[in-house]
């Protein structure tokens, strides 16, 4: 659908006045990064003299029934085509597309100069064309952003990164360097990212990786900003209250990303700072990624949590209930992730449509499906010929 249009966008990134060119090809040194990138972003939009062009957006669906799908994917042509014609022929109404993924570079070219510095391969075209695009589809659009797995910061921005004891950068057991969640310089540079791509036609932005590191050496982190005094719950929280405040409370959607296991009725943050109930009065959307091959055998009384998809999701809505039920009002929908992989078991098309059926009967305001080739089972949805909600 989109043609030659990444051609266009690097023909377009050359023909940039030299000195925004040398920022986007042009790896900055950590010196000078640190002493200007973060701050520069805030300081940029809280100077603008005029009001950005805000690209037009569709309402939220009724039924939000979603797909993902990688910044890669949307480039390459035929998996992109293949795509949007299973959202043609399905019931299937959404997209979500990484605009920021796990290695923290932006996948589009921000109009914002201060942005650029994060710019490594741009995989999407302009974002005004591929949201106008999808929106005359009626398709609903999604920007996904990873936020304190971040390795591009981190290193870019050497003040924001955890750190071991010798001072060396720290890694999780992946080899991936993370930011520091209580560092509020890293939530105004994200906000900064939610703002650009909302205000460019993007009708969402979901926030993923809302926690402090699970695995590597986590006993060993040294955190330039978090006191260690203030427990990480409290931490996440405040970080979700201030997307309220930047982003909902200004009329952009909001969604997150949680573990399906902060879906739960006593109160511990798992040791990652998470908790459904903290973001619950905060953003439009929750998220809990419900995979039930992610929950540990035993849970909720199954010995093999993936064989039992419908049960799974069931119970977690059952609590997801409970939580919104003792919330404050208004508060957020519960949208979960739901699997297409075969983790724990086959998942073939009723298993899919258990857990799809489940999450609809126990009250969501849609669903989410994740494959992280983006390659979906369309014998799980039901046709076009069913009004697109």
């Amino acid at each position: 659908m989109f043609g030659n249009r990444f051609a266009t966008v690097v023909v377009a990134c050359l023909l940039i006045v030299a000195g925004v060119a040398t920022v986007f090809f042009v790896t900055p040194t950590v010196e000078t990064a640190d002493q200007t990138m973060v701050h520069r972003v805030v300081e940029q939009i809280a100077e603008a003299s005029t009001t950005p062009q805000i690209a037009p957006h569709l309402p939220m669906p009724r039924m939000v029934k979603g797909v993902y799908a990688t910044a890669r994917s949307v480039q390459y042509t035929k998996r992109f085509t293949q795509l949007l014609a299973l959202l043609d022929r399905s019931e299937l109404n959404t997209l979500v597309i990484d605009v920021k993924d796990g290695n923290g570079a932006l996948a589009f070219l921000p109009k914002d100069q201060s942005l650029q510095f994060a710019t490594s391969t741009i995989f999407l075209p302009p974002l005004e064309e591929l949201t106008s695009d999808l929106h005359a589809r009626g398709i609903y659009t999604i920007a996904r952003i990873f936020v304190f797995e971040d390795p591009w910061l981190a290193t870019h921005s050497s003040s924001t990164a955890l750190r071991r004891a010798d001072g060396a950068p720290w890694q999780d057991k992946k080899g991936i360097q993370w930011t520091d969640p209580a560092d509020e310089t890293v939530w105004q540079y994200d906000v900064a990212i939610a703002r650009e791509v909302w205000q460019r036609g993007f009708d969402e932005v979901q926030f993923d990786y809302i926690r402090f590191p699970t695995d590597g050496d986590v006993k060993n982190i040294q955190y330039p900003a978090w006191d260690g005094r203030e427990s990480k719950r409290s931490v996440i929280r405040r970080f979700f209250s201030f997307l309220h405040d930047e982003l909902v409370a200004k009329g952009i959607p909001v969604s997150v990303d949680l573990f399906g296991y902060t879906v739960r009725l006593d109160e511990s943050d798992l040791g990652i700072g998470q908790h459904t109930k903290d973001a619950l009065p905060f953003v439009t959307a929750i998220s809990p990624m419900v995979y039930p091959s992610h929950y540990y055998p035993g849970s909720y009384g199954f010995a093999k949590p993936a064989e039992h998809p419908g049960e799974i999701v069931a119970k977690s809505m059952e609590i997801a209930n409970i939580l919104a039920a003792s919330s404050t009002s208004p508060h957020a929908t519960f949208r979960p992730w739901l699997q297409d992989f075969d983790i724990g078991a086959v998942y073939d098309a009723p298993k899919i449509r258990a857990q799809i059926d489940a999450a609809e009967k126990g009250g969501a305001s849609g669903w989410l499906i994740w494959n992280a080739r983006n390659v979906y089972t369309e014998d799980a949805f039901l046709s076009s010929s069913t009004e697109r909600q």
